[in-house]
């Protein structure tokens, strides 16, 4: 499937599913910790095949998680909460398995004000994340904003904030890309897919250029959160900055140059940040995983410079091969989520090719076989579309297009995909 035909973030239907496995699972790995940085996957040359069970997504609610319908995008572990980017809602599944909404109605609309209470924000979100003061941080697509709900009463992002309440910190309600360095709230977003926090406490956007009025190339900006030099930019507090993207550059020919002058295509998944600070981008439609270099040193097995933009994963054309080989030749179908594990590892949610792969940062044995460093493998998915595989191999299973990928501070790996969220374990 092309990237356009899978088009932005999947907005799938709903559907009933139940799984008394997924539940523990899901308190198992709640109990690990939280965030995107997580740990080492296991491994001992004699650890298991990984295993995939389902942790959320069905019908009703609030109830247990396996009974609640949901719309997945985007996911995150935070705080002992696994949060769910749910299209009109985001979702907090706890460690006994119960799920809650923190934000949203359930209901897509234009128009939320800011400083509402968070309960009564109508949404359309895909990207969710918690601050360094435990604030929820979503994308709304619609509004083309980032917004924030406070977890206490405070001033953050230059703002007063009450807590449990939804205020808007970037993005004027106007799709589109204005010119870098303008006030946040000021600016145009286009829309919004995902969100991650840096170690200064920056917020990074991954803006895809499909939107609902603008159709243009994509870019991945930053909100700062102090004053200061950030990817090589001197920034001011609550400002909007490109930091990759918009360039005249396109396809592989940016790589290796300054990543605001290379082009990052319309569709944007997931952005996250590996161990070193460097920004890790899902350019799906060039059917690439991307890095930009924050510093400049040797990563992923390639020298990089400090604000440049590599590819480190993708041949640039849609299709599925190269597993067992080095990542950049293999090809990709229209990767939309990543996550780095704690050992420094990619974990890719390789959207068309209904598959979850990881590419080696470093030779060992990960997921439960050898690795060899710069190669990509197979970790989930048997390629073919649909529901499958529950309690056996996850390699075994089917899959129904993932488009949001995190890891656990336990190794485990969760994917959000049509209807349900789904954890590796293992």
């Amino acid at each position: 499937m092309s990237a356009g035909a899978i088009g932005e973030r999947a907005r799938p239907g709903r559907s009933v599913l139940t799984a008394s496995a997924g539940a523990l699972a899901l308190a198992a790995a709640l109990a690990s910790g939280p965030g995107r940085a997580a740990a080492a996957p296991r491994t001992s040359s004699t650890a298991a095949a990984p295993a995939i069970a389902t942790v959320a997504g069905g019908v009703g609610g609030p109830a247990r998680a396996t009974a609640v319908a949901l719309v997945a995008c985007g996911v995150s572990f935070h705080r002992g909460g696994l949060y769910i980017a749910d299209g009109p809602a985001v979702r907090k599944v706890s460690a006994n398995d119960q799920l809650t909404t923190p934000a949203g109605t359930g209901v897509s609309f234009h128009q939320v004000v800011s400083g509402v209470l968070a309960a009564r924000a109508n949404l359309d979100t895909c990207g969710v994340t918690l601050d360094h003061s435990g604030n929820l941080v979503i994308t709304d697509r619609k509004q083309a904003r980032i917004a924030v709900v406070a977890a206490k009463s405070g001033t953050f992002y230059g703002q007063a904030m009450t807590a449990g309440h939804l205020y808007n910190v970037a993005g004027n309600g106007m799709h589109g890309f204005g010119p870098s360095g303008a006030v946040a709230t000021q600016a145009p977003l286009n829309n919004p897919q995902d969100v991650a926090v840096d170690p200064h406490g920056n917020l990074v956007i991954s803006d895809s250029g499909f939107g609902i009025s603008t159709t243009t190339w994509a870019r991945v900006q930053v909100v700062a959160a102090s004053t200061g030099t950030f990817y090589g930019q001197a920034m001011t507090v609550g400002h909007l900055y490109t930091v990759a993207g918009g360039g005249p550059r396109t396809g592989a020919s940016g790589d290796r140059g300054p990543a605001t002058q290379a082009a990052l295509k319309l569709f944007m998944g997931d952005v996250t940040l590996d161990r070193a600070g460097n920004l890790v981008l899902a350019d799906a439609d060039y059917q690439r995983i991307r890095v930009v270099a924050t510093t400049s040193g040797t990563f992923y097995g390639q020298q990089m410079r400090a604000g440049d933009i590599y590819t480190v994963a993708g041949n640039g054309q849609y299709g599925f091969s190269g597993d067992g080989g080095a990542a950049r030749r293999a090809e990709l179908g229209t990767p939309l989520g990543v996550a780095v594990d704690a050992a420094g590892n990619l974990v890719v949610a390789d959207t068309g090719n209904n598959r979850v792969r990881v590419v080696a940062t470093a030779s060992g044995t990960f997921y439960g076989r050898a690795m060899t460093a710069g190669d990509i493998y197979t970790v989930a998915g048997n390629g073919t579309t649909g529901f499958s595989g529950d309690g056996g191999p996850a390699t075994g299973a089917e899959l129904d297009f993932p488009v949001g990928a995190a890891v656990n501070s336990g190794g485990d790996v969760l994917i959000t995909e049509n209807r349900r969220v789904r954890m590796i374990t293992g």
